[in-house]
This record gives C-alpha cells, structure tokens and sequence, in this order.
C-alpha cells in the first residue's frame, strides 16, 4: 500500500461530508476490503519510538506501507511537526506558526539521530520537516494524532490535512482560551507547593520567537516538569481535587530523574483520540461498502507501537475490539517492568504497574505477553540489540519468517 490511491476514488470526491470521508486511510482500506486484502493500522508514536538513525526510521516506514499498513502517528508533537511543507500549504485550517527546526549542515547520517540534533546548541531557523534530513520517515502519515491526544488531523486525497472538530467539540473547551485559563488553575497550585514545580521550556512563547525553541505551544496541551515524585504526586492530588475537569498524564523517566506530566482536557489523551479516531473510520468505510463487504472492529489487525507511559493505555484501551498488538520497542523506559510479577508494588512515577502485571500471562515466546485480548511485545527482550524504529523493522520480519 503507498500513497497513491485509484483514479475512481479521485473523481468522486464529495467535499460534503466529514474529514474522514476523502480521507486516504479510509480509501485505502476501502480498497483493501473490496480486494479481501487484510485491514492493518500502525499507530505509531514518534519520538524514541519511530526516531533513530533517519535510516531506519525511513525503512520502518516503508516497510510498514508494503505490508500494507495505513500509518497514525500518535504522538507529543504537535501537527505542524508531522507535516511537509507542501502539505501544509494545502491545509488552510492549519493555523499554528510553522515549526523552526535545524537545517543539519553537519549532520553525520552514521552517528546523529533526530533527538541529538535537536538537543545541539544551534539555532532554530524556519523550516517544515520535509526540509530536515533527520526527519525522514516521520512525518506525513494518513493521520496524525497530535499533542498526546488533543487535536486530529486526518490527510485527505490531495495530500492536504482537515482537524477533525467534531472531536475537539466532544471535550467541550474552548481552544481560543484553553491554555490560558488552564495556566491560571496550574498557577493557583504552584504557589501551594512552591518551587517544586515548573512549566516546561516548550510552554514559553518567547523562546520559539527567539529561535531556542522549535514549536510553539500547544493549543490543548501543557507540559509540567518537577524537581521530585514527591511534588509531582503533591501537584497531582492538588489538581483533580480542584479542576476535575483537566486530566494529568504522565510522561516522565524516573530512571533518568525526569518527573514530567501533560496537562489536556479530560476528554483528550492517546487512547481516547485513537478510539474516536477508528470509530469514525469504521463508519465512513460502512458507508461506501456494500452490506455484504461491512466491517466490524474484530476484521481489523492494529499494532501500536510506543515507548513511555501515554503509549501503555494507548495499546491496551484503544480501538477496542480489534486485533491488537501493543510492541514497546527497544530502548523503552518500561521495558524492566512489564511483566514483573514478582513485586507487589511497582510503581512507574505516578502510574501503578503492578497493577497491569497482575493480569498478564507470559506466552511461549520470548518478549511477549497476553493481557485480556491484547498481546504486548516487550522489544529488549523479543528484539534483543533493537531500538526505535530498528525494532519495528524487526517485528515486521519476524511476521513476514513466521508465514513463510
């Protein structure tokens, strides 16, 4: 499967229905029904999921597509930074200041990945990530699940990107005036627990003006860094107790010291932005198959691919139903912990994982594990030597030798 879609559905484009009626992951799968080809969705996050070296980043992508899959990215990245700049030019509803990312003129493809460009002292300059190296093979997916969860952006068949607002509609907030009155709150608990807490880098405006920073801030999203679990969990607490109406996701490394959460509306988060997104495709694909060819959940192959906490109930609650496979790639910061029932309590950051060990039951291959319907791939120890995106590569080959 690739990007290029059959001449008939070009030349019935109805510009009256939903983003998901032109869309190309809807087409695509259209088409696979109608040839009794399997129905596959990657979602994918990005970073230390699909990034590495930009070589295998590539080749996890078209691998992807020639096993036939239609590729989501879900990720902490807002949609500018999951668009080409022709893309974006199609997009009128794509309003955010454009991303400014390094152009790389020392970039060594043998040694440099995405994360550690990004993370060099020079300047940020306008450019869109089809004019980045690096950023080869993560960008223009059929869909991309933007900002852990918050925004949707499906691509359409002349390769432009329309949000869907009905989603954002259903978290009944106001993306005009979300963040500020949603900093307001977060400032009202900050100065109950002091020091301990502060906004990330990304959340100051003037850093991006600047060129030290290379987004702007989310519109549906904040990110919120402490000195120690301790004030984390202290903030936490504070916050569902007086705005229920934010949910906190953690997203933090304890192993490397980094204690950081996401702030979103409740209604947002990777699992809730997939589920809304595939029950929108099942719906637009009914419509334009005959009643003999209809799709239910369980006809379709998911496979998720992350690597941090958001991606766990990503993998595990999203597109219920389906046939689904979570792979936590190498290099995951989970990896140690899942399937460790030897603990009691096993705590990641804020999150309680003993509470998914209890429910899951080793299979006879290395790495993988049965939790209800759901099988979770634990990359480290099935892909031994992979990380990122080598992983992915790897798994695709291990399906592609187990049907030979």
């Amino acid at each position: 499967m690739n990007n290029e879609h059959s001449r008939q559905w070009v030349e019935t484009i109805d510009y009256t229905g939903t983003p998901y009626t032109q869309s190309t992951v809807v087409h695509s799968l259209v088409d696979s029904r109608i040839e009794d080809r399997p129905l596959r969705i990657a979602f994918a996050d990005i970073d230390s999921t699909m990034t590495g070296n930009p070589k295998y980043q590539q080749a996890a992508y078209d691998e992807l597509r020639n096993a036939g899959y239609c590729i989501v990215f879900v990720t902490s990245r807002t949609a500018e930074m999951t668009i080409g700049s022709i893309e974006a030019k199609k997009s009128p509803e794509l309003k955010r200041p454009s991303p400014k990312l390094k152009k790389e003129i020392k970039f060594n493809p043998e040694e440099d990945t995405i994360d550690s460009i990004r993370e060099t002292d020079a300047k940020f300059s306008n450019a869109w990530p089809d004019e980045v190296p690096s950023f080869a093979g993560i960008y223009n997916g059929d869909a991309t699940l933007a900002a852990t969860g918050s925004e949707i952006w499906i691509r359409q068949l002349d390769n432009s990107y329309i949000p869907d607002l009905d989603f954002n509609f259903q978290m009944n907030v106001d993306i005009k005036t979300w963040r500020e009155e949603t900093i307001s709150k977060i400032n009202t608990v900050i100065e109950c627990i002091g020091f301990g807490a502060s906004y990330a880098p990304l959340e100051d405006i003037n850093l991006f003006k600047s060129g030290r920073m290379d987004v702007a801030p989310p519109d549906l999203r904040i990110q919120m860094n402490f000195i120690s679990i301790e004030y984390q969990l202290e903030f936490m607490r504070k916050i569902n107790c007086q705005f229920p109406e934010l949910r906190i996701i953690e997203d933090g490394n304890p192993e490397d010291g980094r204690f950081q959460i996401y702030i979103t509306p409740q209604r947002a988060g990777k699992e809730i932005a997939v589920d809304n997104f595939f029950q929108k495709i099942l719906i637009e694909m009914n419509k334009k198959l005959s009643d003999e060819k209809r799709v239910l959940a369980k006809d379709f192959h998911i496979v998720y691919f992350g690597d941090s906490w958001p991606d766990v109930p990503m993998g595990l609650y999203g597109a219920e139903g389906t046939n689904a496979i979570l792979l936590l790639v190498g290099g995951s910061r989970l990896a140690p912990l899942i399937g460790d029932q030897r603990k009691k309590e096993l705590q990641f950051a804020s999150e309680n994982i003993t509470a998914i060990n209890d429910k899951i039951i080793p299979l006879s291959q290395i790495g993988y594990y049965q939790i209800g319907d759901r099988v979770i791939i634990v990359g480290d120890e099935a892909y031994p030597e992979t990380k990122g995106p080598q992983s992915i590569i790897a798994h695709l080959n291990s399906i592609n030798t187990n049907r030979g």
